[in-house]
């Protein structure tokens, strides 16, 4: 699997050298006021259930003895109830996208990728100017576990379904929490690593050592016309010398998803 992580351009080197990332607290319980709107998912560390028949009741006091609650009142008809995991609300976790196969184009022996438009969002929603390509995500969970009890896996947008139903209840009803989000927000195809809280509102800086063998990061604007990946630092000055004296675009090579293995100067 191959991972994105977006970032401001200051973190770049020590997420690349010393393979540092930020475990941070889901930002609806993060009182900074910087935050863009992309990270304020309302519905982050809730779990969604359709409640058939619900009553509320306004809390008119507290006393020793408990909350006092004003007159009840039913409500007709169905609805979304998002229920606040308050151990979701403590557990630090660490952001990244899948990037997905359909989105990489092998041409010519190298890998192309590239986000096109979505670079604005990701500037304009997060204020984040660098990436970083993770090529081997397995290498980088299995160092996060060689230290800390963590839990990977996709989000699940939009309604619980039967096989997300089946992941919660082998990991249990609070954490599963962790990984929903409304699908307003399917488009960031978010990975998440969460791992074991300690107190509330922790951030905690994880460092597992360099990770420049299996990943590479730049400007995120790199990856708006198209991005080249490889493991052939030749293939690579060739491709580019035929990109720089245009006689190969990337507006060609991202025109079909069809693989070719002749050299486009042949």
């Amino acid at each position: 699997m191959i991972l994105l992580k977006t970032m401001k351009k200051s973190h770049l080197e020590s997420t690349l050298k010393e393979g540092q990332f930020c475990f941070n607290t889901p930002s609806l319980f993060n009182n900074d006021g910087t935050l863009a709107p992309a990270q304020q998912d309302i519905n982050d560390s809730h779990f969604p259930l359709e409640a058939q028949h619900f009553m509320f009741a306004p809390i008119v006091g507290k006393s020793e003895k408990g909350y006092k609650y004003g007159q009840i009142t039913e409500s007709n008809g169905k609805a979304t109830v998002h229920l606040i995991s308050k151990l979701s609300a403590q557990t630090p976790l660490c952001c990244f996208r899948i990037v997905e196969e359909r989105e990489i184009i092998h041409k010519y022996g190298v890998s192309f990728f590239r986000l096109g438009d979505i670079v604005d969002r990701i500037k304009e929603e997060f204020n984040h100017d660098a990436y970083i390509i993770i090529f081997d995500a397995g290498t980088l969970l299995e160092r996060l576990s060689n230290n800390y009890q963590i839990c990977g896996r996709n989000v699940h947008y939009g309604p619980v379904d039967d096989r997300f139903r089946e992941y919660a209840d082998k990991v249990g009803y609070s954490q599963a929490a962790m990984f929903i989000k409304d699908e307003t927000f399917s488009w960031q195809q978010e990975f998440r690593v969460i791992i074991k809280p300690k107190e509330l509102k922790e951030r905690v800086f994880v460092k597992v050592g360099s990770i420049e063998s299996f990943a590479h990061g730049g400007e995120i604007e790199e990856l708006r016309n198209g991005f080249m990946f490889f493991y052939d630092e030749k293939q690579r000055d060739e491709i580019n010398s035929l990109l720089q004296h245009k006689k190969l675009t990337l507006d060609e090579i991202f025109s079909t998803g069809e693989e070719k293995h002749d050299k486009p100067y042949n």
